[in-house]
């Protein structure tokens, strides 16, 4: 979860500062390849993490079992005040 949570919050800035610098840069053919494969090697990666959390989330759910608030908290590192 930690590490969906970093990756969203880096991927978002990243996905809107690749397209104007590959614009002002104008890097050459392969670079360009290489900067939007890994772009989406990374978008893809946050995918597959979105799918294994909402995969746990549904077998928890079958289960019957119940999250408690403080699970909640712990697994979103919220600190009720």
């Amino acid at each position: 979860m930690r590490s969906d949570q970093l990756g969203s919050c880096l991927f978002i800035p990243i996905v809107l500062a690749v397209p104007v610098a590959l614009a002002l840069g104008d890097p050459h053919g392969v670079a360009r390849l290489i900067i939007l494969g890994g772009l989406s090697l990374y978008g893809l990666w946050l995918g597959i993490l979105g799918i294994l959390m909402a995969v746990g989330l549904s077998r928890t759910m079958l289960r019957n079992e119940h999250l408690t608030d403080a699970e909640c908290a712990e697994i979103m590192l919220y600190r009720p005040r």
